[in-house]
């Protein structure tokens, strides 16, 4: 149900980053932090100005996400996502490393 809060999310017009925080082994699966990014910059490795991090700015809203996933109102999903972003107003930067990979959702 994910998919569900993302497409609600995109259709708002909000760009959502998705970071993957481990690598998927046979012993635990795969947990993301997700974020409504209001700009992200990736990394660059190449030339002389390269970058070896990427950035983004926005709202984490990883709590969110996992605790909406099985939400299929979605005038609730769209009440609680506003009440939740605005609650989380302020802007936070976070860099990670080039090589954490990481999938950028956009309209």
């Amino acid at each position: 149900m994910k998919t569900l809060i993302i497409e609600f999310m995109l259709t708002a017009g909000v760009t959502i980053l998705r970071i993957t925080e481990n690598e998927y082994t046979e012993i635990a699966e795969q947990r993301y932090s997700w974020w409504v990014a209001h700009s992200f910059t990736p990394s660059s490795t190449q030339g002389v100005d390269s970058i070896d991090f990427n950035e983004v700015q926005g709202i984490e809203i990883t709590d969110f996400v996992n605790s909406r996933h099985h939400e299929l109102d979605k005038t609730k999903l769209v009440a609680d996502f506003q009440t939740y972003i605005e609650g989380k107003a302020e802007n936070t930067i976070m860099q990670f490393s080039h090589t954490v990979k990481w999938k950028k959702y956009v309209q």
